[in-house]
C-alpha cells in the first residue's frame, strides 16, 4: 500500500510499479511536477496483477503521462483526478509499450473509472502529432485484453477526448475496449481519435463544445485495417467524422458537432448552374420560405450546391416551395448529391420525383442513408411539371433523422 503522499518535483516518474507488483494499492497520494509519467505500472520481466491506482491527484506531469499503464494483468484505474500534461503523454495511457523485454502485455480485464481529466493530452514534438486526454496504445502488440472505462470526465482537452493507437507504426489492432458513461465537453478537435485497426463500443458518451468533428478515423498505417466505432445507445453531440485523411483538424478547426435540430444550411454560401433574374441561389438558404431560386428557364437539368463549412453526418433534407395557394402542385425530379471536396461529388439519392403541393405546406423531405458525410450538398433538377426550371425556396439539412 502507497497512500496519503506528496511526491514533488521528480526527475523521473513519481512512483514505477516495475513488474511482479501483486495486489499493489497506490491511493490517495498528490503528485506534481514529474519529469516522466506520474504514476506507472510497467509490467517488466513479470505482469504487475490485480494492482491499483486509485483517489489520485496529479498536477503538471512535464514529460509523458499523467497515468501510464504499461502491460500487466487485471489492473484498476478509479477515481483519479489528472490536469495539465505538458508534453509528449495523455492524462492516463493504457498500453503495450514494452521499452524493454521480457515485457507481458495487457491482458484478463483493465478497468479504468471514474477518472477526470481537465487539460490532458499534448502534442508529441518527436512525431509532431496530438495525443489524447486518455489513449489505449498497441504500441508493440495487440491489445487483446477486455478495456473497461466507465464514468469518464474530460473537460478542455487541447487535442482529442480518446484515442486508440498503435504508437510504433506497425499497425498493431486495438480490441476489446468498451467506453461507457463519458462527458466530454471543450474538447480542442475530435472526441474519438482513431489510428489503429480495431473496434471500441460506445454508450452513453455526451460531448458539448467539440472543435472540429465527432470522430478522426484514419489508422496509420493506411493499409493496417480499419477501427470499428459501434454505438451502443445513448450517444450524443458527436456524430459527425473528420473526412480528409490527409490532414489532421486543428484545434478549434471546423464546426461545432450540430444540434440535431439545427439547419445546417440556413445562412451557408450557395451556387447553382444558372438563375432566372432576382431567384439567385441565396435565396434558398435565406430563412424566408416565401423568397426562392429558379434555374434558367427551358434548360433542364439544373444544379443548385450549397457549402455547410464542414463536414457533417446529414441524414435529412427538407426542400421547400413558397406556401402560397398561387403555386400549384408539382412533381419535381431530383438527384442528391454530396462532396467533401467540392469537387468530386457522388450520389447520395438516385433520380427520384418529390410532390410539392401548397395544400400539404409545399414541402418535400428526402431521407440520406446512414453514414452520409458532406459539405457541398448539390440538388441536380431534371423535370418538373410545374415549370421548365429547377425551383427551391428553402434547402434546409439536419443531422437528425
Amino acid at each position: 500500500m502507497v497512500e496519503n503522499s506528496r511526491i514533488l518535483d521528480t526527475t523521473a516518474d513519481g512512483l514505477n510499479l516495475n513488474g511482479t507488483a501483486k495486489g499493489v494499492r497506490v491511493r490517495n497520494n498528490f503528485l506534481r511536477n514529474q519529469g516522466d509519467d506520474s504514476l506507472a505500472m510497467w509490467s517488466l520481466y513479470s505482469p504487475d496483477t490485480d494492482s491499483s491506482f486509485e483517489n489520485n491527484t496529479i498536477s503538471q506531469p512535464n514529460l509523458a503521462n499523467g497515468i501510464a499503464v504499461y502491460g500487466g494483468t487485471d489492473i484498476t484505474v478509479r477515481n483519479n483526478l489528472v490536469s495539465d500534461t505538458n508534453a509528449l503523454g495523455s492524462g492516463i495511457a493504457i498500453s503495450n509499450q514494452k521499452f524493454l523485454d521480457p515485457f507481458f502485455p495487457l491482458s484478463g480485464t483493465i478497468t479504468v473509472d471514474g477518472n477526470t481529466l481537465v487539460r490532458t493530452g499534448a502534442m508529441n514534438p518527436n512525431w509532431n502529432h496530438p495525443m489524447g486526454a486518455l489513449r489505449v496504445d498497441s504500441y508493440d502488440s495487440a491489445v487483446n485484453a477486455t478495456v473497461d472505462i466507465t464514468d469518464t470526465t474530460i473537460t478542455d482537452s487541447p487535442y482529442s477526448a480518446f484515442e486508440f493507437v498503435s504508437g510504433g507504426g506497425r499497425g498493431h489492432p486495438v480490441r476489446g475496449v468498451s467506453v461507457t458513461g463519458a462527458t466530454v465537453r471543450n474538447t480542442g478537435t475530435v472526441v474519438v481519435q482513431a489510428e489503429a485497426q480495431g473496434a471500441a463500443t460506445f454508450r452513453n458518451v455526451t460531448a458539448a463544445q467539440v472543435g472540429a468533428a465527432g470522430v478522426y478515423n484514419c489508422p496509420y498505417p493506411a493499409n493496417s485495417g480499419s477501427f470499428t466505432l459501434t454505438d451502443g445507445g445513448g450517444n450524443s453531440g458527436w456524430s459527425s467524422t473528420w473526412a480528409d485523411c490527409s490532414t489532421w483538424p486543428r484545434p478549434g478547426e471546423g464546426n461545432p458537432d450540430p444540434d440535431p435540430g439545427r439547419n445546417l444550411a440556413k445562412g451557408r454560401p450557395a451556387t447553382a448552374t444558372g438563375s432566372q433574374d432576382v431567384y439567385t441561389p441565396g435565396k434558398a438558404v435565406d430563412g424566408d420560405a416565401s423568397t426562392y431560386w429558379e434555374s434558367s428557364n427551358n434548360a433542364l437539368p439544373q444544379s443548385w450546391t450549397v457549402d455547410l463549412g464542414s463536414a457533417y453526418a446529414v441524414r435529412r433534407l427538407v426542400l421547400k416551395l413558397p406556401p402560397s395557394p398561387a403555386w400549384g402542385a408539382r412533381t419535381q425530379t431530383i438527384t442528391v448529391l454530396g462532396s467533401t471536396d467540392g469537387s468530386h461529388f457522388s450520389t447520395v439519392v438516385g433520380p427520384q420525383g418529390y410532390r410539392f403541393d401548397p395544400a400539404t405546406g409545399n414541402t418535400a423531405t428526402v431521407s440520406l442513408p446512414s453514414g452520409t458525410n458532406l459539405r457541398h450538398l448539390r440538388l441536380t433538377v431534371s423535370a418538373n411539371t410545374g415549370w421548365p426550371a429547377g425551383q427551391f425556396s428553402e434547402v434546409e439539412a439536419y443531422s437528425g433523422s
